[in-house]
């Protein structure tokens, strides 16, 4: 690895995540790798919220949580900043087009692209506008490096990436601030960049993943693939140094890269259509030959597809299903051990109808889980729904146990990634192609019906023990309270010793738990000075067998 390299991946990282704490959800996949992981502990649903209702308004932005106020864009052209423990609206910005992008928030400033072909820079407590850049049609969602330079891919007219030095602002409110640097791409780029200190790796249409040098507006290195791109955005392992990318269409595969010279680590098998109808034995159908078909009786369609079609086998989650095209694919997520991605591909689906048409077009939506050091699969969670027209795929977060996925048919779902067991589901009004944020431990989900949802996660899933189900919320604490979560498969005694930062106890809790109780500890914390604490949880069974778990809270009024 060159100097000149490391010292633009590394240089002043810091600052890069140091605007917010880690329990907020400031940007798109909640970080600027944009790996969708949440680092504090979280438990599964319960409680749900309706916060706001836009009738007939889709939601495509995805929520950006910070300090309590959530801020997501929404099809009738508006920026919204919502109080998110009431849904009350605090403020909202109308622009001149739709707000597909999903908001920046850093130093006090709202970051947010239009289809208007503007990048609005607003006051975050306010609304107040900064400043306005230039950036052709906006559905990519802004990043920032460490050095304060923000950048986004460009829509029409233009085709690129383009960088915007932090200072700018101060210039005339109702002008457009040029870029300060412009990397011209073969096609346009919607998808969104990850940074690392002062590198950000972003997709294309062209089907190229892109290493840039973000303060110098320079191309390290690119990678082709045999997708579309479009929306998805790659994730940065800053463990493994590696960038993942998952670009759809054609191209069912993810990819590893190395972050430093691009260097393919691993592509995984991926499952093309062309793949799949040659283990199926069939050809794929296109959509003139599928309208074809349907104006047959059943049939004469049944011979049809003898003829030309060959046997349709069966697939693990319908009985006659198979590929007819690409793949709509989600940005991936990344946590210690695997890469998550959602794909959404449209197939034929034989039904047996003989008073019917007997086809249809269904698609499949697979929630993915990968080795993140080899690429190899390792479960797969898949789901048919009525909802062809979804366009777009959400993509998946991931906590310390948990996948949430939502999906066309306004399905939401959680998902242990131990197993890839779906533990818990509910159905949304509209389907879901705003990916969800968490923070503060609560799950927010927008759809497309203009709902916007939010739960919190503090419910035990059945048969989930003492160490997985064992967590503080919210976290960080700001109110008087700190509840310190504890389940327990069997009659127990429960210790619980919170130290500070200097390794003195300052509270503990003893209780008596009955065999299967799910119940918290509180802790108050209204005397309590800001800061990070540690909580010591022992649990001594009836058997004479213990157990203990370790939980850092943080602590800020």
């Amino acid at each position: 690895m060159s100097i000149a390299i490391c010292r633009m991946i590394f240089l002043t990282v810091a600052l890069a995540t140091a605007t917010c704490m880690a329990a907020d959800w400031p940007t798109f996949r909640g970080n600027p790798q944009r790996t969708g992981y949440y680092p504090d502990p979280a438990g599964y649903p319960q409680d749900k919220t309706l916060l706001l209702h836009l009738p007939s308004v889709p939601f495509v932005s995805s929520p950006s949580v910070v300090s309590g106020i959530l801020y997501i864009g929404a099809r009738d052209s508006t920026l919204y900043a919502v109080d998110a423990t009431n849904g009350n609206v605090v403020w909202k910005k109308k622009t001149a087009g739709w707000v597909d992008s999903s908001p920046l928030l850093f130093d006090d400033n709202v970051v947010v692209g239009s289809r208007d072909a503007t990048v609005y820079m607003l006051d975050s407590r306010s609304g107040a506008q900064v400043s306005l850049l230039e950036g052709g049609i906006q559905l990519s969602s802004p990043a920032v490096l460490a050095s304060g330079v923000i950048i986004t891919g460009l829509g029409p007219p233009f085709a690129g990436v383009s960088g915007y030095i932090r200072g700018l602002e101060k210039r005339s409110k109702a002008q457009r601030v040029q870029a300060a640097w412009s990397l011209s791409l073969p096609q346009m780029s919607y998808s969104s960049a990850a940074t690392y200190g002062q590198f950000a790796a972003i997709g294309a249409d062209d089907g190229r993943l892109y290493g840039l040098d973000g303060q110098e507006g320079r191309i390290v290195w690119s990678l082709p693939t045999g997708g579309g791109v479009y929306l998805s955005t790659p994730a940065i392992d800053t463990r493994e140094l590696a960038v993942y990318f998952a670009p759809g269409e054609e191209d069912y595969s993810v990819y590893a890269v190395r972050l430093t010279d691009g260097k393919l680590l691993w592509q995984s098998e991926g499952a093309p259509a062309r793949a799949l109808s040659k283990r199926l034995r069939a050809s794929p159908i296109s959509y003139s030959r599928m309208e074809s078909l349907l104006r047959l009786s059943p049939k004469d369609r049944r011979q049809a597809l003898g003829k030309t079609q060959g046997k349709l086998s069966a697939l693990a989650d319908a009985d006659s299903w198979i590929a007819t095209g690409g793949a709509k694919t989600s940005s991936v997520a990344v946590d210690d051990r695997n890469v998550y991605v959602v794909q959404k591909a449209l197939g034929l689906l034989q039904t047996n109808d003989t008073q019917g048409t007997g086809l249809s077009y269904m698609p499949r939506f697979t929630l993915l889980a990968l080795d993140k050091k080899t690429g190899s699969e390792k479960w797969r969670f898949s789901e048919l729904a009525n909802c062809v027209r979804v366009g777009y795929s959400s993509s998946p977060v991931v906590t310390d146990h948990i996948i949430f996925a939502g999906w066309g048919g306004g399905m939401l779902h959680a998902v242990d990634k131990e197993s890839g067991k779906c533990m818990w589901s509910d159905t949304l009004a509209g389907d879901i192609i705003s990916s969800p944020a968490i923070a503060g431990g609560r799950l927010y989900v927008a759809t497309m019906n203009g709902y916007l949802y939010s739960y919190n996660l503090a419910a035990t899933a059945p048969g989930l023990d003492f160490q997985r189900s064992t967590y503080c919320y919210p976290n960080p604490a700001r109110g008087t309270v700190s509840h310190v979560q504890v389940y327990v498969s069997r009659s127990a005694t429960v210790d619980i010793t919170v130290y500070n930062s200097a390794d003195k106890a300052v509270v503990t809790i003893s209780r008596p738990y009955s065999a299967g109780e799910k119940s918290p500890c509180d802790w108050d914390i209204s005397h309590v000075a800001n800061g990070v604490y540690f909580a010591l949880v022992k649990v001594k069974y009836a058997d004479g067998t213990s157990e203990k778990k370790v939980l850092k809270v943080a602590v800020l009024h």
